[in-house]
């Protein structure tokens, strides 16, 4: 399971406001839901540039927000999915930093990741590792406004479960709605302003809807791929990627290589409060995840438990 675009804690403000020591004035509330971006450039303007969002009078929905409860009307869905419902049941009973000392409540132990602030060339990870955020990464900026300006016009599809197994049957595990990237940045920013804390009897009227497996390298930011994508994934990390889709392409007689290639690079976007379910990767597959922005929290099982968990739901 995983949770997007929690809150900024005390000591994330604090690191940023200390690059700027000529700030003076004092820390608004709601700065805790800006970006870190956003909050540099109010202490760099000592107070005078806030956020667009957070200047102009609270609404209660946006374009796709409103699409999306008409066709939950209309379908007459009236209640949120079950993980979404217990997410909200859960985030009730618990200190709002509880993402510090994460536990699922139905396991006998959970312990961290390992963190680490580099990796060695050419590592063999055997298990899973938190790498340090890096320092000039070039992806660093594609948060949400960047894909609002570069990618607005690109549409995809947002989802009330994810990922969508075979065996979903209820109405509400099969919502989805076509969304203009644009559009639902705007929606991520509404959920966020007006229910961050994820009440479950404002389930409906704020659902959580993914945007999973977006593929802007393919299309929109082909230019930028070709240029970076070396740099994209974790430095040091022995990726046989491009290898075995130069080898099937060849193979295939395939083209373009670097087309194919883009495909796999993929990205995910979503409100807070959004779930990942319980899943295994296509083919056992080994993934990377890069974070730009928000949190996202995993929880993961080894192999050696996947006896005791049901194939689907967990």
């Amino acid at each position: 399971m995983s949770v997007l675009a929690l809150p900024l804690d005390r000591e994330q403000i604090d690191s940023v406001r200390r690059r700027f020591p000529r700030f003076v004035g004092k820390v608004p509330e709601e700065a805790r839901f800006w970006s870190e971006e956003a909050l540099g450039a109010y202490f760099d303007s000592n107070g005078q540039k806030r956020p667009k969002e957070s200047a102009r009078p609270q609404v209660e929905t946006c374009a796709l927000l409103s699409r999306a409860r008409i066709e939950l009307a209309r379908m007459r869905i009236d209640e949120a999915t079950f993980e979404y419902t217990a997410l909200c049941r859960h985030l009730a009973q618990v200190r709002e930093d509880w993402y510090r000392n994460a536990r699922l409540a139905s396991v006998a132990e959970c312990i961290e990741v390992p963190r680490v602030r580099s990796l060695p060339d050419g590592v063999l990870l055997l298990q899973p590792t938190v790498l340090e955020k890096q320092r000039d990464w070039y992806a660093r900026f594609w948060n949400l406004e960047f894909f609002k300006r570069d990618c607005g016009n690109d549409t995809w599809t947002c989802q009330s479960q994810c990922p969508a197994f075979d065996g979903d049957s209820k109405t509400v595990d099969l919502f989805s709605l076509k969304t203009t990237i644009s559009e639902y940045v705007d929606f991520v920013r509404t959920i966020q302003r007006m229910d961050r804390k994820c009440e479950q009897d404002k389930s409906i009227a704020f659902p959580r809807l993914t945007l999973e497996g977006y593929t802007p390298f393919s299309g929109t930011m082909r230019k930028f791929f070709d240029e970076c994508w070396t740099e994209l994934g974790p430095k040091g990390l022995d990726d046989q990627t491009p290898k075995l889709v130069q080898h099937f392409a060849h193979v295939l007689g395939m083209e373009d290589v670097m087309g194919t290639l883009s495909r796999f690079y993929r990205i995910s976007l979503a409100a807070t409060g959004s779930i990942w379910r319980l899943h295994v990767e296509q083919a056992g597959a080994h993934v990377w995840f890069n974070q730009i922005e928000g949190r996202r929290l995993f929880f993961l099982f080894p192999p050696s438990e996947s006896r005791k968990l049901y194939e689907e739901s967990g």
